[in-house]
């Protein structure tokens, strides 16, 4: 008698594709993806807020106090530290402008000149201004250049969506563009030296005492190292008494 042909590797084929199907669908998602995670446009907040140096305006208003010439301590000492200010970093004349239409501006000035060169600054340049409004009673005003950081660009832009809902931005996994500006706009105005941005600043010589101390120490062959006398003071084990 004869029996029917069972034939049975048509359905462990199909069985073997399917489970090849899946182990490459799984390992493709342990697998890390291939998109690129930065954009290649600018994402350095450094790059996209640059500080650059630019030229900039310092001001102070001086008033008339009272009595003939009269300024006030306050306003001495704010001149005096307005002419330490210049010497530190202005880049050209230190100007006084008085007000055309206030003829007591005129009766301070010896006052101002007096303190500025109280203050290291000894030649100004004294010029006139015409008030915006001529009705009021405008102040001296005391201007000079000086070299200023800031940032190049302008803080507060939000062109985007930063949830990305309707156009999926955020999938770009890009800063947006306002990151950074916050702080690079306050290290441009905290910085003392604008130039220091730029390059760095020349070492200073050795101290000559200090050198000859040391050398001096060395050849007699003596301990070099600086003893403090409060050194051993205040610390931890000392005070617990161990």
């Amino acid at each position: 008698m004869l029996h029917p042909r069972i034939t049975t590797h048509r359905p462990i084929r199909a069985a073997g594709m399917t489970l090849a199907l899946l182990t490459l669908l799984s390992s493709q998602a342990c697998a890390p993806s291939n998109r690129p995670v930065i954009d290649s446009e600018i994402s350095d907040y450094r790059q996209m807020h640059p500080i650059v140096l630019a030229r900039g305006d310092r001001s102070i208003d001086i008033f008339v106090a009272g009595g003939a010439g009269a300024l006030g301590a306050r306003q001495i000492a704010d001149i005096r530290n307005f002419a330490q200010d210049y010497r530190r970093s202005a880049k050209g004349p230190l100007i006084i402008a008085r007000p055309a239409n206030n003829p007591e501006a005129g009766i301070i000035l010896p006052s101002i000149r007096r303190a500025l060169a109280e203050g290291g600054v000894g030649s100004p340049v004294v010029t006139t201004y015409a008030p915006t409004d001529p009705t009021e009673t405008a102040p001296v005003k005391l201007t000079f250049a000086e070299l200023k950081a800031e940032v190049a660009t302008q803080c507060g832009r939000w062109p985007s969506d930063l949830s990305g809902i309707n156009n999926f931005e955020t999938w770009r996994n890009r800063p947006y563009e306002n990151f950074g500006c916050a702080s690079q706009s306050a290290l441009a105005m905290q910085v003392a030296d604008p130039l220091d941005l730029d390059r760095p600043r020349q070492m200073t010589p050795p101290s000559a005492d200090r050198t000859t101390t040391v050398l001096t120490k060395f050849n007699k062959g003596l301990p070099t190292a600086v003893v403090y006398p409060d050194e051993g003071k205040g610390k931890i084990d000392t005070a617990v008494g161990q």
